[in-house]
């Protein structure tokens, strides 16, 4: 059975002068591509910030186009398309138009205003052509459920306790892979907050605030998932994938049609059924939850089957 591309791409930086300003990173012999997601695993600048930027060849390199500033305070995506190429970097995705492929790429990190590449790790590609496809054939054993400690966006003290499901589903897995309970949510939100667009869920700052609560001793990146084995293998390496999904879903707190994310801790081949934490349950101890899979899968596909991703370096 074919399956639509979407390949995810490692690179870890060779920074060889600590006063450097300026890396590149590019990336060809890869399948064609429309859409790019970039993750990084980086400490956040002390003074300054980075400016990560993209460019895309199609049949000639675009333009380079922001795609994030990260400060040590704050953080920031753009909106802003090349003329010539009509290449579009929209929040956490580099998008081609109509039917234009891409097939090698380029991402640039500057260090602005004092800011130094010293305590910058690794760069990550997601590169997916045409919408995700994902083959559903299950794992016929059972995964034994990661012990998550269920957590409520609901009970959250903040005004937009609503919009915080990326920080709620992400602070979770964090506290379960840390083994502590010290992360806050509304501190997570504080630090993926996208001030240009007055948002808590861009997936890029998301991953990119996990690795700083995490560690050097960890790497977190967005994917595209396409098989249901990926799942499995981040299961048993005791990672929690944090997935974004679109309603209807069935047994679903709400009715979740802006998209929604949830952790998948486990897996019940007999039952069919994918165990989640869903922070939209009112109450911490209801957000444990099984889901039918099919069902979940269909939720997932409307969002193009996205998850974040950990594992240790």
């Amino acid at each position: 059975m074919a399956f639509s591309s979407s390949t995810i791409t490692h690179h870890e930086l060779q920074i060889k002068d600590p006063f450097q300003k300026t890396y590149e990173w590019e990336l060809e012999d890869i399948p064609f591509f429309n859409e790019l997601i970039v993750s990084w695993n980086a400490f956040r600048p002390s003074q300054g910030f980075y400016l990560i930027s993209t460019s895309l060849y199609t049949t000639q390199w675009s333009a380079w186009l922001p795609y994030a500033a990260w400060h040590k305070d704050k953080q920031k995506s753009f909106n802003v398309t090349d003329n010539a190429s009509n290449i579009c970097s929209f929040q956490d995705i580099v998008v081609c138009p109509n039917v234009s492929k891409a097939k090698k790429l380029r991402i640039r990190i500057e260090a602005i205003d004092h800011a130094t590449l010293k305590d910058f790790f690794c760069l990550h590609a997601c590169t997916t052509l045409g919408t995700p496809t994902f083959n559903k054939e299950a794992s016929p054993m059972r995964v034994n459920p990661l012990n998550i400690s269920p957590l409520s966006q609901m009970t959250l003290d903040h005004p937009r306790f609503a919009d915080l499901c990326s920080p709620t589903s992400t602070t979770a897995t964090i506290r379960y892979l840390t083994q502590t309970n010290t992360l806050q949510a509304t501190h997570f939100a504080q630090h993926v907050y996208d001030h240009a667009f007055d948002i808590y869920g861009n997936w890029s700052f998301s991953v990119a605030q996990a690795f700083v609560e995490l560690g050097k001793a960890w790497r977190g990146w967005v994917a595209r998932f396409t098989s249901f084995y990926q799942i499995i293998a981040q299961l048993k390496n005791n990672c929690p994938i944090v997935v974004s999904l679109k309603g209807p879903l069935k047994g679903s707190a709400q009715t979740y049609q802006s998209g929604h994310l949830v952790v998948i801790r486990g897996y019940h081949a007999h039952n069919r059924e994918i165990l989640c934490m869903d922070p939209a349950f009112s109450l911490d101890s209801d957000a444990l939850i099984a889901y039918e899979e099919e069902n979940f899968l269909q939720a997932w596909e409307r969002r193009g089957f996205v998850g974040y991703c950990f594992a240790r370096h």
